[in-house]
């Protein structure tokens, strides 16, 4: 095996292991408890409740500000949605944009790690996704977004930007979750 080879070889593992795995999609838990357990997975037989089939709703701030962060996945989750064997480490790999306020607008939508929202845009750990939405002739196709891979118990925020104008509006998405084992 050559230099290169033995540089590849633990990259091309870590992407298989990454393309090539178990997805668990969430909405909001029907059930939710503090900062702990905030998802529940979609539409599963079987879960308590059934599981969920609605979304996580974000609302904008006006004026082309940032709206209030809504958490997305609780301290609990990882061993209450994720595989077993397979909870050790998670990490957010696509959005579904499900319902926008407002037709043909575009977004951003910021997908934040951290004890409350805040701590996380300080340390700079989150990703800002841009969205454009149209409801009227709607495909909802999967949006891919990259973000690092974080152990069981961190909390993970969404926050959202009206960029097309003024307007406080909402957007409603549903998140795919990865799990990985120690």
């Amino acid at each position: 095996m050559g230099f290169q080879d033995e540089y590849l070889a633990p990259e091309v593992n870590e992407i298989e292991r990454h393309l090539h795995h178990y997805a668990r999609w969430i909405g909001p838990a029907a059930s939710p408890s503090g900062e702990n357990h905030i998802a529940d997975s979609l539409g599963h037989a079987g879960d308590t409740p059934l599981g969920v089939i609605t979304s996580f709703q974000f609302t904008s701030g006006a004026t082309k500000d940032w709206g209030t962060a809504v958490q997305i996945w609780g301290a609990t989750d990882s061993a209450l949605i994720l595989p077993a064997g397979r909870q050790a480490y998670f990490d957010l790999a696509q959005l579904r944009v499900t319902d926008a306020q407002t037709d043909t607008h575009d977004w951003l939508l910021r997908i934040i790690a951290g004890a409350t929202a805040a701590a996380g845009v300080t340390a700079g750990t989150f990703s800002d996704i841009p969205l454009f939405v149209e409801n009227t002739n709607k495909t909802v196709t999967p949006t891919n977004f990259g973000m690092e891979r974080r152990i069981a118990g961190t909390k993970m925020w969404g926050q959202l930007l009206h960029m097309t104008d003024d307007d406080a509006e909402t957007l409603d998405a549903q998140f795919a979750i990865h799990g990985y084992p120690a």
